[in-house]
C-alpha cells in the first residue's frame, strides 16, 4: 500500500463533498467509493450547476452556496483539471471552504491513491502487483553492480516555463524533441542525430526520443519521462536497479471509466482507435487478446513513460514503431493541433497492449511519478518552516523565481535563538500558526525533517515540501542564474582535457554514521582530522602526519585538515569536502575547468538576514570577533578595510569548502592560517584552554571575505552544496 492510510482513516469521519462534475470527479468518486478505501461521498459541488448532470452515482450535483448551507463544515476533494485549480481554491477560500485536498488529474496524490485501487483490482483477479519501493526495499545494496542506467527527460523548444522547476531531477539526461523542426538547442542530446525521426515530432511527440533511444542508446536500462512528468526514483534505488531481478519500471496507470476504449473515443477520434486495432490484427495478431482487454478494461499506462533493460525496450519499440506507422499511413495528418497527437496518444495504450500481452515474461514493477505544475496565475500562499540561513536562501530564491507564491510566515518550533522577523515576516512558533489553505515549504537542514514532517502532521498540515540540499541545490542555481552576479560551473564550456584533481573529504573519529552510501569518486580521498587526538583510525589519510596542526582540531574542526591539504597534497586542483557535506562536482564538470581557466569553485553563498554580520553574531563570541578584527588590522589591513563593505551583503561562505588550482588553494592557505594563529593567541581563553569550534567559525567568516575581495582577480565559479544522509 502507498502510505496514504492515515490520511483515509481521517476522512472517513468527515463529510466528503468532490469539487468537480466531470470525468475526473466521476474518476475518483468511483475509486474512492470502493476497496480499500469505501468512502461515503456526500455530493458533487460546482460553481454552476447549469449545464452540469444532476446527480452522479446517485449523489446530487450542488453548487457552492447550496454546499456552503448544506455542509459548511465539508472537506472538498478537488477533481479538475490542473489549469482550473487556483482559481477553484481561491473560490473555495472565499466561501469558507478551508480543507480542501486537491485530487486533479495529474496530481501525485491521485496517481497514489488510484495505484492503491489498481492493486486491489490485481489482487482480486489473482494477478501481483508490484511496486518498486517494495521490490527494491528486498534488495542486498551492499554488493553493487557495475552498468548504467540512463533516463531521458523530453524537453521540446515550444514547452512552458514551469515555476517549480527546481524540483527536476538532475540524474535525468535531457534530450531536446522536435529538434529538427527548430534552429533553437536546449539540451546537449538531441533526437535529430543518428537514425531518428525528429521532424514527425508534431505527430510523435515525446516518441521521436522514444526512437533515438531505441536507435542510438547503449546503457544497460534505458528510460523516457517528461520535462514535467519525472519518475519518483531516489539515488539508493537507482544503484539497487542494477543489482535487482526487475525487467520493467512503469508509472501507476491512469484509471478511466466506465473504460479505456469509450474514454478514448470521447476524448480523441474514435476512427483512429478502429484502426489501431486493425494494425494490431494485420501486423501483430497474436497480442490481439491483450488489446481486447485493454479496451474493455479501466486502466492504461499513460504518459509513455518506462524504464526497462536495453533489449526489451529495443523489442517494444521494434514492435510497436511498424504500427504507428500503419496508423499514420491510414489516419494521416489532422487539422487540429491537439488532435493531430493522436500517435502519441495511441502509443501510450499500445504501451499497455505490449505489457499486458508480456507480464508473465517479465518482471514489471511500477514507480511513482511526480507532476510538476506549470500553474502561474494566482498567488498561492506558503510558509517557510526554518528561520536561518536555509530559509533565508530559499525564501529568497522564491522571492526572486516564483513571484506568484506568498510567504506569510516563517515556522519554528521555538522562538528562541530564532530572529523575529526575516524581510519583515513574521517568524512564528509552529503552536501558534492557524492560518489554513496554505503549502509549508520546510528549509532546514534535512537531518530534521522527518521530525518536523512528523509534528507537522500531528498538527493537520498535510500539504508540505521539504528542500533537501539537491532541490536547494538547483534552487539557488537558477536564483543566482537570474540575478547574473555569482557565474555557475554548471554553465561552462566542457573542454577535452581533464585536470588532475585530488579532494580530501575531512573525517573525524566521532562522526555520526551515515545512512545512505555514496558513490565516491576515485579523485575524493577520506582524511582523518585531528587525528592526533586518538589512536583511533577512520581513514588510510591523517592529518598528523609532517608538518600539521592535528592538535588543535577542537577549535580548527576541519581546519586542520585543510592546513595538511596545503602543506602535503599536490595537483592541479585541490580541496576540501566533509564527510556530510559536499560540492555538486562531477567527473564530467572536471572537464570544464581547464577549458575555462576556472581558479576557484566554491559553494553557491547562503543569504544571511539582513546581512553577513548575522552569522558571527549567533556562532562567534563578541570578544573574539573584536580580536578578529583587531588581528585583520595587524596582519592584512587591505582585508579589514574591505570587511564592512563585504559583510554589509547578504553573500556568505559557509561550510570552509571548496576546490581551487593548487598556487590558488595555498596562496589562501598562507593568508588564512597566520591569522587564525593570532587569533588563537590573543583570543581569552586562548585556544588550548577551551574545546569550542570557535576558530573553524572564524574561518568560515575569513573564507567569505578573501575570495569575496578577490571577485574580480580570480575566476571564480559556483555550484551547489550537497548533504549526504
Amino acid at each position: 500500500m502507498y502510505d496514504r492510510n492515515q490520511w483515509i482513516e481521517q476522512l472517513k469521519s468527515r463529510e466528503l463533498l468532490i469539487f468537480g462534475a466531470g470525468n475526473i470527479a466521476e474518476e475518483v468518486a468511483y475509486c474512492l467509493q470502493r476497496k480499500p478505501y469505501e468512502l461515503k461521498i456526500h455530493g458533487f459541488m460546482v460553481s454552476k450547476k447549469e449545464g452540469n448532470r444532476k446527480e452522479i452515482f446517485g449523489r446530487p450535483v450542488i453548487d457552492i452556496a447550496e454546499g456552503r448551507r448544506e455542509y459548511p463544515d465539508a472537506c472538498i476533494l478537488l477533481a479538475v483539471m490542473e489549469k482550473y485549480q487556483d482559481e477553484i481554491l481561491d473560490t473555495l477560500a472565499e466561501n469558507g471552504f478551508h480543507s480542501v485536498i486537491p485530487l486533479t488529474f495529474e496530481s501525485d496524490l491521485w496517481s497514489e491513491l488510484r495505484g492503491n485501487y489498481y492493486r486491489e483490482c490485481r489482487l482480486s483477479q489473482g494477478k501481483p502487483y508490484l511496486t518498486l519501493e517494495e521490490e527494491l526495499n528486498a534488495v542486498d545494496g551492499t554488493e553493487k553492480k557495475s552498468g548504467a542506467l540512463t533516463v531521458y527527460m523530453a524537453k521540446c523548444h515550444v514547452d512552458r516555463p514551469l515555476p517549480e522547476e527546481e524540483v527536476g531531477e538532475i540524474w535525468e539526461t535531457p534530450i531536446q524533441v522536435g529538434a529538427a523542426l527548430t534552429d533553437q538547442c536546449i539540451a546537449e542530446v538531441c533526437d535529430n542525430t543518428g537514425d531518428h525521426i525528429s521532424e514527425k515530432n508534431k505527430e510523435y511527440c515525446e516518441l521521436t526520443a522514444l526512437y533515438w533511444i531505441w536507435k542510438n542508446g547503449r546503457a544497460d536500462y534505458e528510460g523516457l519521462c517528461h520535462y514535467r512528468r519525472h519518475f519518483v526514483l531516489d539515488e539508493e534505488q537507482r544503484e539497487k536497479l542494477l543489482s535487482s531481478d526487475i525487467d520493467v519500471i512503469l508509472t501507476i496507470p491512469v484509471f478511466n471509466y466506465p473504460d479505456v476504449r469509450t474514454a478514448y473515443c470521447r476524448d480523441h477520434e474514435a476512427a483512429d482507435w478502429e484502426v489501431m486495432l486493425e494494425a494490431i490484427r494485420e501486423l501483430q495478431p497474436e497480442y490481439w487478446n491483450a488489446a481486447d482487454e485493454l479496451q474493455r478494461g479501466q486502466f492504461y499506462y499513460g504518459y509513455n513513460m518506462l524504464i526497462a533493460r536495453k533489449e526489451i525496450l529495443d523489442d517494444y519499440c521494434a514492435w510497436l514503431f511498424p504500427i504507428l506507422a500503419y496508423c499514420e499511413k491510414k489516419c494521416g495528418k489532422k487539422s487540429d493541433v491537439y488532435q493531430n497527437r493522436y500517435i502519441g496518444f495511441l502509443a501510450e495504450r499500445l504501451l499497455s497492449v505490449y505489457f499486458l500481452h508480456n507480464e508473465a515474461k517479465y518482471k514489471i514493477v511500477h514507480a511513482k511519478k511526480h507532476f510538476i505544475s506549470g500553474q502561474t496565475a494566482s498567488k498561492r500562499k506558503i510558509a517557510i518552516y526554518g528561520a536561518q540561513m536555509v530559509a533565508v536562501s530559499v525564501y529568497y530564491a522564491l522571492k526572486q523565481l516564483e513571484p506568484q507564491k506568498e510567504v506569510v510566515a516563517f515556522l519554528v518550533s521555538d522562538p528562541a535563538g530564532n530572529p523575529k522577523t526575516v524581510d519583515g515576516i513574521p517568524v512564528i512558533p509552529l503552536s501558534q500558526f492557524e492560518t489554513e489553505n496554505v503549502e509549508i515549504v520546510i528549509a532546514t537542514p534535512e537531518n530534521y525533517h522527518a521530525e518536523i514532517t512528523a509534528e507537522l502532521e500531528k498538527r493537520g498540515f498535510s500539504s508540505y515540501i521539504c528542500i533537501d540540499s539537491k532541490k536547494e541545490a538547483a534552487l539557488m542555481e537558477r536564483y543566482y542564474k537570474s540575478t547574473g552576479k555569482f557565474r555557475t560551473l554548471h554553465a561552462l564550456k566542457k573542454g577535452s582535457e581533464r585536470p588532475e584533481a585530488a579532494v580530501y573529504m575531512s573525517k573525524f573519529v566521532g562522526d555520526r554514521p551515515l545512512n545512505h552510501s555514496w558513490d565516491m569518486p576515485d579523485w575524493v580521498h577520506p582524511i582523518q582530522a585531528g587525528a592526533a587526538l586518538t589512536e583511533k583510525r577512520v581513514a588510510e589519510i591523517t592529518d598528523d602526519t609532517g608538518d600539521n596542526i592535528s592538535a588543535k582540531n577542537v577549535n580548527y574542526s576541519e581546519l586542520s585538515a585543510m592546513y595538511w591539504i596545503g602543506r602535503h597534497a599536490h595537483a592541479e586542483y585541490m580541496g576540501l569536502f566533509h564527510y556530510r557535506r559536499v560540492l555538486d562536482i562531477t567527473e564530467e564538470d572536471l572537464y570544464r575547468l581547464r577549458e575555462n581557466s576556472v581558479d576557484v569553485i566554491l559553494p553557491y553563498p547562503t543569504l544571511q538576514e539582513p546581512d553577513c554580520n548575522v552569522h558571527h553574531r549567533r556562532y562567534i563570541r563578541e570578544a573574539d570577533w573584536k580580536v578578529t578584527l583587531a588581528v585583520l588590522q595587524e596582519y592584512a589591513p587591505e582585508y579589514a578595510k574591505a570587511l564592512p563593505e563585504i559583510f554589509a551583503e547578504k553573500y556568505f561562505y559557509n561550510y570552509n569548502m571548496f576546490l581551487a588550482r593548487e598556487k590558488v588553494y595555498r596562496d589562501f592557505c598562507d593568508w588564512l592560517f597566520p591569522i587564525l594563529a593570532r587569533i588563537e593567541e590573543r583570543s581569552e581563553p586562548k585556544g588550548n584552554e577551551r574545546k569550542d569550534r570557535y576558530l573553524g567559525y572564524i574561518g568560515e567568516n575569513l573564507t567569505t571575505l578573501y575570495f569575496r575581495h578577490h571577485r574580480n582577480d580570480l575566476n571564480i565559479v559556483h555550484t551547489g552544496r550537497l548533504m549526504l544522509t
